[in-house]
This record gives C-alpha cells, sequence and structure tokens, in this order.
C-alpha cells in the first residue's frame, strides 16, 4: 500500500489557481497549508508572487533568489506548511513531476527542511485535466503521495500516483 495524504483545496483562492494553472505550462504559486490529521492537510492562504520571484519560459518555471527569499519569509512567520503548485498545462497530461522537477525538489526540499524545521511540504503539479503531488511530513526524509485532493462543493480530484513511483523507484 502507498502511504498517502489528503489536502483540502476548497478555500476560493485555491480553488480559483488550480483553474487558472490547469490552461497555462509552466506557471507556479504558493500557497501555506495547516494540517488537519497526520495525514491531511488544508489550503489557507496564497503567497503572492510577483513577477520579479519568478523565472519562467515556455518550458521552464522556478523561482528567482528574491521569489526564494520571499517565499521563505512568509512560510517562517507562521506556523503552517509550505505548498507550491506549478502547472504543465495541456501538455502535463496525466500529472507527473518530470526530471527537472524531481531534481529542484530533491534539491529543495532539504533545504526546506532545514530553513522551516517541524513543518511539512506539499508539492503538487497539475496538466489540463490531472494532477499529482508529494508530500514531506516534517519527521520523514521520504515523501508521501498525494492520494486526492477536495474541491469543496462535493468534488475531489484523484491524484495519478505517477510521481512517487518514480520517486521511489529513483536513488536518492
Amino acid at each position: 500500500m502507498i502511504p498517502s495524504f489528503t489536502l483540502d483545496v476548497s478555500c476560493d483562492l485555491a480553488r480559483a489557481a488550480l483553474a487558472t494553472l490547469r490552461t497555462r505550462a509552466e506557471h507556479l504559486t504558493f500557497f501555506l497549508a495547516e494540517p488537519t490529521t497526520s495525514r491531511a492537510a488544508r489550503c489557507v492562504d496564497e503567497i503572492p508572487l510577483e513577477a520579479r520571484h519568478v523565472d519562467g519560459s515556455r518550458l521552464h518555471v522556478g523561482l528567482t533568489e528574491a521569489g526564494r527569499a520571499h517565499v521563505l519569509q512568509r512560510a517562517t512567520r507562521t506556523n503552517q506548511w509550505l505548498m507550491e503548485v506549478h502547472s504543465h498545462g495541456a501538455l502535463g497530461d496525466p500529472a507527473e513531476f518530470s526530471l527537472t522537477d524531481r531534481e529542484g525538489l530533491a534539491a529543495w526540499v532539504p533545504h526546506l527542511r532545514w530553513r522551516l524545521p517541524l513543518k511539512g511540504y506539499i508539492a503538487l503539479v497539475v496538466g489540463s485535466s490531472t494532477v499529482d503531488g508529494l508530500t514531506w511530513m516534517p519527521d520523514s526524509r521520504e515523501p508521501l503521495a498525494v492520494d486526492s485532493l477536495h474541491l469543496g462543493r462535493g468534488q475531489n480530484w484523484r491524484a495519478t500516483g505517477l510521481s512517487y513511483e518514480t520517486w521511489i523507484g529513483e536513488v536518492r
């Protein structure tokens, strides 16, 4: 059985961001999330990004130094977890973190664990009709698979699980 995690993204900001991200490739946003159980969290607030915070092209998106500082400063001031969401748009179905995404996470997550001790980290990738993600719990080096997103109003979005399978299959 794959260890999994459930995310509630029913807040209006998260639903709006996901709707936008599904239609555009290589876009990025960050949120703060509160753990609700040992295997679940809910999105509570967006961390607004300005153009100077993001470096991207048609095929890649990432944070600039100013963007990393901005996101980390905001996350440091709360007891909430940091959550990243980026898009692959119509090119990204079924959703799965790319090799570049996984390499970035392998470098970024240990830094976050050092900068944001005792906090989890959630990373999601969305395609036009699918989603996938990984969650690092505060006390674990290996991620859990994001199982599903609850969008509110009875809507659920099941994750593909492909990123977890690939992550676990790679030597880290």
